[in-house]
């Protein structure tokens, strides 16, 4: 047993959570560095919810923040703004015919 060679890395997808922010001032902020600026926080993606109307995507100002831990914060701090309310995200359930 001790000859085999084994790796371990925790899972993807089950070692995260998913919270949605409201933040008008991040509006015109590119993601790339709302993501470079939140990861001392636990950030490790941030996405943009877009709407559609009249047939064009448009931004609207709530984010969904992905954090590298099961666990939602209680607050987020952007720049010099605290957002107290993390609204999590559930994962898509499974139906019956998703398990064979």
């Amino acid at each position: 047993m001790s000859t085999i060679p084994v790796s371990v890395s925790p899972h993807e997808t089950l070692n995260t959570s998913k919270g949605v922010i409201t933040c008008g001032e991040l509006f015109h902020v590119p993601l790339d560095e709302i993501t470079e600026k939140l990861q001392s926080q636990g950030v490790s993606h941030v996405r943009r919810i877009t709407i559609r109307r009249d047939g064009q995507l448009l931004n609207t100002k709530h984010l969904i923040l992905t954090f590298s831990s099961h666990v939602l914060p209680e607050y987020v701090k952007a720049g010099y703004m605290r957002y107290w309310k993390v609204y999590g995200v559930p994962a898509p359930r499974r139906g019956a015919t998703s398990y064979h």
